[in-house]
């Protein structure tokens, strides 16, 4: 990062697959934004929700960053902050795969050389998302084997990513069996429920965006992924929602409305049926566990 971002780092640990680092950044609206990896790096922000940082990969147009961004290696990203507050903050996972590692996946420049690269500055995958959330919890409630559990989530990144890249570089994702959806139509439909950012979709936008009907979409997903759609849309709600209560200055009320329940006792029931707990209760758990740095 350049001079005008002040970064902290709050934890940092080093698997088989590659180092993940927990950090905060602090930065002034309008700051210069240059960031430069010479691996190829994951990067989760666990909040806030919605940043007004926008940047590019040269040569692109100049787009706002995701949640989820994955940096290849040797490029440089220019960005700025564009808020109107006059400073802002945010907390990343940030995972820097090891080259050795990666030799041993089918992650070569043809894979990168494929994928756009200003796209992969806000990525839309449901299992890297879920990997990294996983990490984020580990490292903030540390647990019995915590350590062979994050290296595990760490290498399972590493091949998601190398899938994902796969994917994208070759047309033929598709599956042999009848009656399932492709990978590529799958992440079309992941992608689609993961940029809702208020509420979520029903089944039947989900189907009107695919070009199915509600009932065909309904049966061929539940072969594809062993569950119904509605159970899928609801996970995903339910992981936003665990991410948005980590977010101290936001009001519970607020939160269900951003997720779409019309009450906040709605949504304190689904919460609870969901995780096991209140989302009271979730907040304050995760509020009073601070990571501890493991160098």
């Amino acid at each position: 990062m350049a001079a005008s971002v002040i970064s902290t780092l709050l934890y940092s640990a080093k698997t088989p697959a590659g180092v993940l680092q927990l950090v905060d950044h602090r930065w002034d609206s309008g700051a210069e934004i240059e960031d430069y990896s010479s691996e190829p790096m994951v990067r989760f922000r666990l909040w806030p929700s919605r940043l007004a940082v926008r940047g590019r990969i040269d040569p692109g147009h100049e787009r706002s960053f995701g949640q989820l961004m994955l940096i290849p290696p040797s490029v440089v990203i220019r960005g700025r902050g564009c808020g109107d507050v006059e400073t802002e903050m945010a907390r990343t996972l940030e995972f820097t795969l090891d080259h050795h590692w990666l030799r041993e996946l089918p992650i070569d420049s043809a894979d990168w050389s494929t994928a756009d690269p200003n796209a992969l500055l806000d990525l839309k995958n449901l299992n890297i998302e879920h990997s990294l959330r996983r990490i984020s919890e580990e490292i903030s409630h540390p647990q019995r084997d915590s350590d062979s559990m994050i290296s595990a989530l760490a290498e399972s990144i590493g091949i998601d990513i190398s899938r994902t890249l796969t994917c994208q570089s070759k047309a033929s994702c598709t599956s042999d069996i009848k009656g399932t959806l492709n990978k590529a139509k799958l992440h079309f439909i992941q992608d689609f429920i993961l940029s809702y950012q208020d509420g979520s979709p029903n089944l039947a936008d989900v189907a009107n965006e695919c070009g199915f009907s509600v009932a065909h979409l309904r049966r061929i997903f539940k072969n594809t992924v062993g569950k119904t759609l509605y159970e899928f849309i609801e996970e995903i709600r339910m992981e936003r929602a665990q991410q948005l209560l980590r977010e101290p200055t936001l009001q519970l009320k607020a939160i269900a409305y951003r997720l779409g329940y019309a009450q906040p006792s709605a949504f304190a029931s689904a919460f609870k049926k969901a995780v096991g707990e209140s989302p009271s209760d979730y907040r304050s758990r995760f509020e009073s566990s601070p990571p501890s740095s493991n160098t």
